[in-house]
């Protein structure tokens, strides 16, 4: 019964938690801190500090580190230690082409927007708003300038 009784007191902990972190106020919250960061007083905001190139080594060599401690030693039997360790070591390649990054993060808010406000039709603004965009590259590409 006492574990019963956690359980039950633990789901709704989460439930809370989830339902405070997807109620408009947060939502709203966290789009204004957002878009204050990126963009303070309507402004794109300027890049942060360079780093050495010492930095960007160590934290390249530690974030590949954690990545491959963060499989289990259970996945690595069953799949076998050699394959989980190349399949790491792929995924962290993809990751340091920024192109790709940047289209992953795209991918990722179009998401969360879309799951977030289901009743837009964001996925067909996001549509239209990508013709747009091709639509304008192509001119460009092809227009003549004299």
């Amino acid at each position: 019964a006492v574990v019963s009784t956690q359980s039950t007191g633990i789901n709704l902990k989460i439930q809370e938690y989830v339902e405070w972190l997807t109620s408009p106020e947060y939502i709203s919250e966290m789009l204004t801190l957002f878009k204050d960061t990126f963009w303070p007083n309507g402004v794109w905001a300027d890049p942060g500090p360079v780093r050495q190139p010492h930095v960007l080594s160590l934290t390249k060599f530690m974030g590949h580190t954690k990545m491959q401690g963060m499989i289990s030693d259970e996945l690595k039997n069953i799949i076998g230690k050699d394959t989980v360790r190349e399949g790491v070591d792929l995924v962290f390649r993809m990751f340091q082409a920024k192109e790709l990054n940047r289209l992953l993060f795209y991918k990722m808010i179009e998401s969360f927007i879309e799951v977030t406000f289901p009743d837009n039709k964001v996925k067909q603004t996001l549509t239209l708003l990508r013709n747009n965009i091709n639509r304008r590259a192509i001119i460009k590409t092809h227009s003549v300038t004299n």
